[in-house]
């Protein structure tokens, strides 16, 4: 029953992506579109690029969530195994969002700017949340690692780092640690 939901889920994931990818090309599509159209009917082209910019952006924000789909449904395993790789995961999708949120305050910027200051503060408070989802992503990094210290035999790669660490450590502190010529000192033979 179990690989039955598990095959089911890996096709809805992959109906997802797929749909996801297909309104990423259309939007990109309808950019160009826009822009062309401005272009032969002789509406003011900057203008139109501008409102055509905002959807790239959300083309290129969609596109960014069908490849983290793609990767992390259906080319992986569904389980995370460690809290590294929780953190890396929940980490990349936040930055996914966080590039979305720049580039369309950074259009809505441009946009605004030139006709009236005054709706330039629609675009300031969206770079406050970019300011307030990095604060937000720097605090999740440093929470989980610190949970992955607690408890570093949760995660092999971690384990490994410590391994190599101390193994380093235990070179530089003992006496039987090979020097390099270079680095002996003139009195010291190697």
């Amino acid at each position: 029953m179990s690989t039955v939901l598990a095959r089911l889920a890996l096709v809805i994931y992959g109906l997802v992506t797929g749909s996801l990818l297909l309104m990423a090309m259309l939007f990109v599509v309808g950019a160009w579109w826009m822009v062309a159209k401005a272009a032969l009917g002789g509406e003011n082209v900057v203008e139109v690029m501008l409102r055509s910019i905002g959807l790239l952006v959300i083309a290129l924000a969609v596109f960014d969530v069908a490849k983290f789909l793609w990767e992390e449904e259906i080319v992986r395993d569904k389980e995370l195994r460690s809290a590294t790789e929780a953190r890396r995961t929940l980490t990349k999708f936040m930055t996914i969002l966080v590039i979305a949120v720049s580039l369309e305050a950074l259009v809505f910027i441009f946009d605004a700017g030139k006709d009236d200051v005054r709706t330039v503060v629609y675009p300031a408070i969206l770079l406050a949340v970019v300011v307030l989802m990095l604060v937000g992503i720097a605090a999740h990094q440093r929470l989980m690692r610190s949970a992955e210290q607690m408890d570093p035999t949760a995660d092999p790669d971690s384990e490994a780092i410590h391994r190599e660490g101390d193994d380093i450590k235990d070179q530089a502190d003992g006496d039987d640690a090979p020097v390099s010529p270079s680095s002996a000192s003139p009195g010291h033979r190697a």
